[in-house]
């Protein structure tokens, strides 16, 4: 229950609202807004995904009618990968570690906002990478955010 995206995205909200000095009203939109975006994000990718692949498969049997006796790899966008269980959990995860890290890294100097939403474009390729491993994905995570916060920081001067 607790991992359900709908209270992370509650409870995201809620500090978010708070943190802002919003009033009831705000900190309800917020709420309501953010467990939205936390729901309906992984059904948009899972329907991407579902477009790609038909594709995908047909690109490999194209090829390798030309290639036989060869193995085809065929190149997919992040979309293919953003659908797979532990990007998304993972990604889930980022979100209250992000902010966590932007309060205690040490020259930070930039909220992540607008990377919290897109944690799992970060992470996608360390889903493959990993072999859809929960804790080493988390881990790259995290020195991914760590490194995308400092070079926000640096570039925000």
């Amino acid at each position: 229950m607790v991992g359900d995206p709908v209270i992370i995205g509650v409870v995201l909200g809620l500090i978010f609202g708070l943190a802002a000095g919003e009033g009831f009203k705000g900190c309800a939109s917020l709420m309501i807004t953010v467990a939205a975006i936390m729901v309906l994000f992984p059904r948009m990718i899972r329907l991407i995904v579902e477009g790609l692949m038909p594709i995908s498969d047909g690109a490999r049997k194209f090829f390798q009618k030309y290639f036989k006796g060869r193995e085809v790899y065929i190149g997919l966008d992040t979309a293919v990968t953003l659908g797979h269980p532990t990007t998304i959990a993972v990604g889930l995860l980022l979100i209250p570690i992000m902010l966590i890290l932007a309060s205690i890294l040490p020259g930070n100097k930039v909220l992540p906002l607008a990377d919290l939403p897109v944690a799992p474009f970060f992470i996608c390729m360390a889903t493959v990478i990993h072999r859809g491993d929960l804790v080493r994905t988390l881990i790259s995570g995290v020195i991914v955010m760590i490194t995308v916060l400092l070079i926000a920081t640096q570039f925000a001067g």
